[in-house]
């Protein structure tokens, strides 16, 4: 009885709170993804995760537009290098406009047969 297992507990992996290992307090404080995999956070955390983001919303635009002026010559060079290495690959590989990576052409053919210069996934979570 002195000696307890780790099974007996899990842990929240941001603020390291420790919860039973059983089936409905892992659904009452963490939840499943679409899955059904359990959430890795706790939801104390995802919640104040949220509400962060929502509370600052203005301040976290304005440092990813500060983030993209002081490194917008690098982010550009390395897009162009993806484009580029997208052009040498013989029509294997295509670029990407919305998802800014290099993935194979049958990605960019959609279910309607026709292509586009984003990648499928990256259509449907636009459009889906």
């Amino acid at each position: 009885m002195a000696e307890q297992g780790d099974d007996d507990y899990i842990k929240c992996a941001r603020c390291r709170c420790k919860y039973h290992n059983n089936d409905e307090s892992i659904k009452d404080n963490f939840g499943f993804n679409r899955l059904h995999e359990q959430l890795k956070t706790c939801v104390k955390c995802r919640n104040r995760s949220k509400q962060y983001q929502q509370d600052n919303f203005e301040k976290l635009a304005q440092k990813r537009h500060q983030y993209w002026i002081d490194n917008k010559d690098t982010i550009n060079a390395q897009r162009q290098e993806l484009i580029r290495t997208a052009d040498e690959s013989n029509g294997t590989v295509k670029y990407c406009n919305r998802c800014y990576k290099n993935k194979p052409v049958i990605d960019f053919v959609c279910p309607n047969g026709k292509s586009y210069n984003a990648c499928y996934p990256c259509l449907e979570r636009k459009y889906g």
